[in-house]
């Protein structure tokens, strides 16, 4: 199981949403079941000016890993590595603490789309997933399934397929 904390977009309060998911994870990280359960921090797009490195560092001690939103290339992906990379590089008191995920929304934007393959041999990335909304703003499309029987319209399947 996994849980996702979402620090992105549909947050208004960027300092209260960090302070929670950071209080979240302190109260929690001692529970037995929480060695159970993945937890992700779903963080502002790297690309975005929001400031997404805040997103880190409030789930950087007690999070697995990060939800990265609106991934374009690999080379996003190798950025954020080498910060984590740093971050952890600086946690001496702990070393056996494993090295954080990243799971790649590859299918928001065409770019990203054009790029998925490359996205998913990205460092530290422990699977892809998708969604169609972005995407469909991107596109401009006011639709994503089909009306009569309700399936994704072709664009948004063939996105669906290449995360599999």
């Amino acid at each position: 199981d996994t849980i996702v904390l979402d620090l992105e977009d549909s947050v208004k309060d960027k300092i209260v949403g960090r302070d929670k998911v950071n209080a979240f994870l302190s109260a929690t990280k001692n529970e037995p079941e929480r060695r159970q359960t993945e937890v992700l921090v779903r963080i502002n797009p790297v690309s975005s000016d929001e400031s997404w490195q805040e997103d880190i560092e409030s789930g950087f001690e007690g999070a697995d890993g990060f939800m990265i939103p609106k991934v374009e290339t690999k080379q996003e992906l190798i950025m954020l590595d080498e910060l984590l990379s740093e971050m952890e590089g600086k946690m001496v008191f702990n070393k056996n603490i494993p090295p954080k995920v990243l799971l790649p929304i590859a299918t928001e934007t065409p770019t990203a789309v054009l790029n998925i393959a490359d996205i998913a041999k990205g460092p530290r990335v422990c699977a892809i997933t998708w969604g169609c909304e972005d995407l469909s703003a991107e596109l401009g499309s006011y639709d994503t399934r089909e009306e009569d029987s309700g399936k994704y319209l072709h664009v948004f399947r063939h996105c669906q397929n290449m995360c599999l």
